[in-house]
């Protein structure tokens, strides 16, 4: 015999019996069969479906190499505008040799910056041979002007995430003062992060280096390093990139653009691109140049049709730059370029053919 039960006790176990019956009146009686053993190796979908989504949420993509981040706005704010006459022919010659050909022909050009007053422009027309060798992992392109300037670039792909390139340029003249460049560069490419080393004639040195920190935003920096004048150019950028948009937002100390390295530029950069579809593309640059106070600004879109593309621009002071290229046939390509500042009274006019075969 179990103790006694009080009043309350005994309604509250009356109740029970005729809710559950007399044989579960307990709690300690019941019976609760287990769940059914799951089959071996099995996980349960939600599980799964955090697993993935995690995966997803970590999964950081290559940003590409620091000096490309701009690459975009580039494209679209650049607008390649001549005067005169320009043509251009592209011959394949086997499926791994191309050989190319540009004459130009009009205004002549203006003098090098820093010339004297009264120097004598470029030539009014110009002509230009290029080669280029291509295969799976190698490339080699060559360029040469009537000036008998000589740019060479050579491209070598060792591994997938691996490239290493050589460019020179090199002048006919060897008297002091000619200009000869030469750079060794290698571009490294991570999971979600690029890695650039080059070195170059003047005892130049330099380094990249560009992380994504999330599925949008990467962030990284340049440094490069000029022995031969003491000098140096420090870059620090970071980068959101969207589906349907990108920003940009870097500043530069360069000492190399200067007559006196103790006083170097401060140059800040801002750059916004617009995808509005997969033919429209907007992109808007604001630089601000510390020294002076002097800001500069540029707008322009590009347009994608069927068989054309219009590119056009304005800058802070007026100027507008126009580009349309369209195809008028297979392997023929007509480009008419204008350039126009309404404050200044210049106006430039520009036709071409590109035909490649």
């Amino acid at each position: 015999m179990g103790p006694a039960l009080s009043t309350s006790q005994e309604v509250a176990r009356s109740i029970c019996d005729v809710v559950l019956g007399p044989k579960l009146t307990r709690c300690e009686d019941s019976y609760i069969p287990p769940p059914p053993e799951a089959p071996e190796g099995y996980v349960p979908e939600l599980a799964l479906d955090l697993e993935d989504a995690h995966a997803n949420a970590s999964a950081r993509p290559n940003p590409g190499q620091f000096d490309m981040r701009e690459s975009e706005s580039k494209r679209i704010l650049n607008v390649d505008t001549f005067e005169g006459m320009r043509f251009d022919w592209q011959n394949q010659l086997s499926p791994k040799f191309f050989m190319g050909h540009n004459i130009w022909m009009g205004a002549p050009p203006p003098a090098p910056p820093g010339s004297p007053p009264g120097s004598p422009g470029g030539d009014p027309y110009t002509y230009h041979f290029s080669s280029t060798l291509a295969t799976d992992m190698l490339q080699v392109l060559g360029r040469m002007g009537t000036d008998g300037v000589l740019d060479a670039r050579i491209y070598q792909q060792i591994t997938p995430n691996l490239l290493a390139r050589v460019e020179a340029q090199i002048s006919p003249s060897f008297e002091k003062g000619s200009q000869h460049h030469a750079n060794a560069i290698v571009d490294y490419k991570g999971n979600d992060y690029s890695l650039n080393f080059q070195v170059g004639n003047g005892l130049m040195l330099g380094m990249s280096y560009f992380q994504s920190l999330t599925t949008k935003l990467a962030m990284g920096g340049k440094l490069l390093y000029h022995g031969k004048r003491k000098a140096c150019i420090i870059d620090a950028a970071a980068k959101w990139n969207d589906p349907t948009y990108s920003f940009c937002g870097s500043y530069q100390m360069n000492q190399l653009q200067t007559q006196d390295p103790r006083m170097p530029l401060h140059l800040t950069t801002m750059q916004y691109v617009r995808r509005v579809n997969a033919r429209t593309g907007l992109g808007a640059e604001m630089m601000y140049i510390m020294n002076n106070g002097e800001l500069r600004v540029n707008f322009g879109g590009e347009f994608n049709l069927k068989q054309s593309r219009f590119q056009t621009n304005v800058d802070q002071s007026g100027r507008i730059k126009s580009s349309l290229e369209t195809i008028i046939a297979p392997i023929l390509k007509l480009i008419l370029t204008a350039e126009m500042s309404h404050s200044t009274d210049e106006y430039k006019f520009g036709f071409g053919l590109a035909y490649g075969g």
